[in-house]
């Protein structure tokens, strides 16, 4: 038996096979060898429950696949000191996880300039969450490494890895993947016969280009304007509803901000924003005000800055939060 991650606050138990799970990790393992990562190299994954369980079969399996985890629910200066330390000392190759927490160790790198080398380093791996054009800068420019993006909706048999040439590829030998009327994936298992998922509706939002030649010359399908979570959806006081890639575009062209959330209630909506500074310019302020109460209504409105994030259990970064409904606690 398998579960989802639980996004939704409902997660979903299902049956796999062994068949299914090879095809799954044959898929990470290509994401991995990308970069040049071969069988038996040492692992740093960074993550919550999604990526290791910490019971006896992932511990052996993680013992043999030579990877150690490091928890993304302990990020404080010593917890990530500790993590650096040990991840040089190993002569890790690989490091492996959720990008909002692997952009938490970046950002203590690059305050601590020059105290941290990693010669043996090959590159970072980002998975479970969308990785913004502004974490994988940072990332990179910490690590001094190439940062690729890996994409998976395991229940749904797809895996999607980002090549040499920054493609995200789908790997359509496990997964049909179709669109609903509304651009939501649906998508069709391949490859897991003990529970066979048909136009499973993934929660997902993106486009697929089939016949575009990538000069990695792989062959697989290539996945553009990847917007996150359907379940990410800001609902008004009219019952209007907003995709949290609404917010994604407002805010992607103001380089001072690392990532941002979106709490509301019936009657309150709030903008999390993280800065590298305390302060918001007034005119932006003013712009993001006017721009969000011509397109949501609710009774009050506030942008608070660099306050910490309220996260899901499995640690993962949600973009949108309804705080009417019981859920995440604070980072």
């Amino acid at each position: 038996t398998k579960g989802t991650g639980g996004s939704t606050g409902d997660p979903l138990m299902y049956y796999t096979t062994n068949e299914a799970q090879s095809f799954m990790w044959a898929g990470i393992l290509l994401s991995w060898k990308a970069l040049g990562y071969q069988l038996g190299d040492k692992v740093a994954f960074v993550a919550g429950t999604s990526l290791g369980k910490n019971d006896f079969k992932h511990k052996l399996f993680h013992q043999l696949m030579n990877v150690t985890n490091y928890s993304a629910y302990h990020l404080n200066d010593s917890d990530i000191e500790s993590y650096l330390g040990s991840i040089i000392n190993s002569k890790t190759k690989l490091i492996y996880g959720y990008a909002t927490a692997i952009n938490r160790l970046a950002e203590f790198i690059l305050k601590n300039q020059h105290a941290y080398t990693f010669p043996d380093l090959k590159g970072i791996v980002t998975t479970a969450e969308i990785l913004s054009d502004k974490h994988r800068d940072n990332i990179g420019q910490a690590f001094n490494v190439k940062v690729h993006n890996q994409y998976g909706c395991n229940e749904a048999g797809i895996s999607a890895f980002e090549c040499d040439f920054g493609n995200l590829h789908y790997i359509n030998t496990a997964t049909k993947i179709e669109f609903d009327l509304d651009g939501n994936v649906l998508a069709t298992n391949l490859v897991n016969k003990a529970f066979p998922m048909v136009r499973y509706f993934t929660g997902d939002k993106f486009e697929v280009i089939e016949h575009v030649s990538c000069p990695c010359k792989r062959g697989y399908p290539i996945i553009e304007n990847f917007l996150g979570r359907t379940c990410d959806l800001v609902i008004d006081k009219r019952n209007k509803v907003m995709h949290s890639a609404f917010f994604t575009v407002l805010f992607r062209d103001n380089k001072h901000i690392e990532q941002f959330q979106v709490q509301f209630n019936d009657h309150k909506l709030t903008i999390y924003l993280q800065l590298d500074s305390n302060h918001l310019p007034d005119e932006m302020f003013t712009h993001y005000m006017k721009v969000i109460k011509n397109n949501l209504e609710f009774d009050e409105y506030a942008i608070e800055i660099n306050v910490p994030f309220l996260k899901a259990e499995n640690a993962k970064h949600r973009y949108v939060i309804n705080t009417a409904l019981s859920g995440p606690t604070p980072a």
